[in-house]
């Protein structure tokens, strides 16, 4: 932030206002895991900064944003679980909340995995080897549409395969907002493929009753 900063402050010629008077607005989860930093960078870093953190920039310091906190929850509706992920969040856990997620353990689903079970892995492999399982198993011919990449993109950032192999009755999950008026899925929803044609791909969202393109 430093760099732009400075950049921006030269580009229009304006050194006296922070980003030389450009409207800045950041988003971002300040509760998300913190910056990582080589060891080497911050043993040079640390002789100007206090910590990694945007807000420890020195034009930050100079000029503090205003904050706007998004408070509405999308993924969750229940109250008491949004309650219990809100004091995670804040380092705020206690008994109770700990009693209440120990009891949602169960020490045998590695090895029943019951349907629409979702595994958190370390790996983006180890998700591979699991969905090609799971498609593996299902019956079905075996659908591959393949993507494109225009321009220059570098194939690390693709948000997905590049390949996708589908079957009906595969789990899928959007990775994607629907930024339409209807507001059909959203980043993290999952759904059942229900139908499958060169032209379209009809899933079922989790929790509703009608598939959709």
């Amino acid at each position: 932030l430093d760099a732009i900063d400075k950049i921006l402050r030269s580009v229009r010629r304006n050194y006296q206002e922070a980003f030389g008077g450009v409207q800045v607005l950041f988003i971002g989860d300040l509760y998300q895991l913190p910056p990582v930093v080589q060891g080497e960078e911050w043993e040079l870093l640390q002789t100007c900064y206090s910590g990694p953190f945007f807000f420890q920039s020195k034009v930050i310091q100079e000029a503090p944003p205003l904050y706007i906190e998004l408070k509405k929850i999308y993924r969750q509706n229940e109250q008491h679980f949004i309650d219990i992920l809100n004091r995670v969040r804040n380092n705020l856990v206690n008994d109770n909340d700990l009693i209440t997620l120990n009891a949602r353990h169960i020490s045998h689903l590695a090895e029943t995995h019951p349907e629409n079970t979702i595994t958190l892995t370390t790996h983006n492999r180890k998700a591979d080897a699991l969905n090609s399982a799971g498609l593996e198993k299902l019956e079905g011919p075996l659908y591959t549409f393949n993507g494109v990449i225009a321009k220059e993109f570098n194939e690390n950032a693709l948000p997905t395969e590049l390949t996708l192999r589908l079957k009906i009755g595969a789990q899928v999950m959007f990775i994607k907002n629907d930024t339409g008026d209807e507001r059909r899925y959203y980043n993290g929803k999952l759904a059942v493929v229900t139908k499958i044609t060169p032209e379209e791909i009809l899933v079922l969202p989790d929790g509703d009753s009608t598939p959709k393109t």
